[in-house]
């Protein structure tokens, strides 16, 4: 790539992140003039937007320009996925707030829910709050 991009690490504050990332992002959109047909700044675009709240159309948006560019370059492919999927577990909790805890089709919800998030390594303990989960009460043996 023509243009440096230097790592800033791990930042702590708000302020500092968000200048970092308006440095990312000055970066990319850089890389795009100079070089419109890489995959990569697409790509890295793309995970800004996905962080941001109201960005996220345009983060898909990115990560499908990226696919097209490159369709063996597998990160934005595994971000859309994992994007999916949690998406998925949103519509799978959602479920569980409209369905009585005895209906056939909550343990299906229910697990649906901790699977995802346990093969997202975003455990129980982690969910965020509009996630969390009340213990599953054992089933009745008639």
């Amino acid at each position: 790539s023509p243009i440096p991009m230097y790592h800033w690490g791990f930042v702590k504050g708000a302020k500092d992140r968000a200048e970092k990332l308006a440095y990312y992002r000055g970066l990319n959109q850089k890389q795009i003039k100079a070089n419109p047909k890489d995959c990569r700044p697409y790509y890295n675009l793309a995970m800004h937007f996905l962080e941001e709240d109201g960005n996220k159309e345009k983060g898909l948006e990115l990560l499908h320009k990226s696919i097209e560019l490159n369709p063996s370059f597998y990160q934005p492919r595994r971000e859309l996925g994992i994007f999916h999927l949690r998406e998925a577990r949103e519509e799978f909790y959602q479920g569980l707030q409209i369905l009585p805890r005895t209906h056939p089709f909550y343990s299906f919800q229910n697990k649906a829910v901790q699977w995802i998030s346990t093969f997202l390594g975003e455990g129980r303990e982690s969910l965020p709050a509009q996630i969390k989960l009340p213990a599953a009460e054992p089933e009745k043996i008639k």
